[in-house]
């Protein structure tokens, strides 16, 4: 019976794609294969982690790529395309979501710590990878025009909180502690329409998460799919209802929580 059971945890960590292993934070590339010889590797990103985390996962996709596989990268669709707002309100809302996409590991870069975010390392993108998710603008219009992605100032007030009380262990997993397991155990976060709540965060990831798998079903040849750590749950129980088979799973180190010794940087305090 304690076999069974360790057995049936680590499936569930392989198709979640993150676990944490002692001071640790790993994520998943999960391997499925389909009766008809197609296979879909699913490669679930941290997307702040250590330079050495992206260029091992970065190793892996550019050998599945010269085996032939086609490379799918989560990312937002016509994020240049202003033009699509119906109004005001939504050329807002667009402003927001790419400004929080793109500041939303800046107040990491204070703590002094060798951590990175996915757009700034090597797995940021590549000329024969195709971007794909939903449009930004579909996104904008299922939250609604007054909704507001969670921003650098909220973290930033975390950071402030860790900083006065000098805790100091398991920072490395904050997101993963305040913000996975919300969203596994479907939790509603907050309820406030300006903030990221139950809903947001459940039925949104559900709705891209098929988006997706609706083009990789629908494709020939061998697929690997780069997507947020979070998404490979989604993702990888789609697959399986389609007959593919996990075969094989593999870990990798996205960063590593500071000893208890650490302290937070105090760079740029007075």
């Amino acid at each position: 019976m304690l076999r069974l059971v360790k057995r049936e945890a680590r499936v569930r960590d392989e198709l979640f794609g993150v676990r944490t292993v002692k001071n640790e934070l790993q994520t998943a590339v999960n391997v499925f294969t389909h009766p008809d010889g197609r296979t879909v590797t699913i490669v679930g990103i941290e997307h702040l982690g250590t330079p050495e985390y992206f260029a091992q996962l970065r190793k892996v996709v550019d050998e599945l790529e010269a085996a032939g596989a086609s490379v799918r990268l989560e990312t937002f669709q016509g994020q240049d395309n202003a033009d699509a707002a119906r109004d005001q309100a939504e050329l807002e809302a667009l402003r927001r979501l790419h400004d929080s996409i793109a500041s939303r590991f800046n107040a990491w870069s204070e703590l002094g710590l060798s951590w990175i975010g996915q757009r700034d390392s090597v797995m940021s993108t590549a000329p024969s990878w195709t971007h794909s998710d939903v449009a930004d603008i579909d996104l904008v219009r299922v939250l609604g025009p007054e909704y507001h992605p969670a921003s650098g100032k909220e973290l930033q007030s975390k950071i402030e909180w860790i900083r006065q009380r000098n805790a100091t262990y398991g920072l490395a997993l904050l997101r993963y502690l305040e913000g996975w397991k919300q969203v596994r155990r479907g939790d509603d976060v907050q309820k406030d329409k300006h903030h990221v709540d139950w809903w947001a965060k459940q039925v949104i990831s559900s709705w891209r998460e098929c988006v997706e798998l609706t083009k990789v079903l629908g494709q020939e040849g061998d697929t690997v799919l780069i997507w947020g750590a979070p998404h490979m749950k989604g993702l990888s129980q789609g697959l399986l209802r389609n007959g593919f088979e996990l075969v094989d799973t593999q870990w990798f180190t996205a960063c590593t929580a500071p000893r208890l010794w650490w302290r937070p940087s105090t760079r740029g305090q007075k």
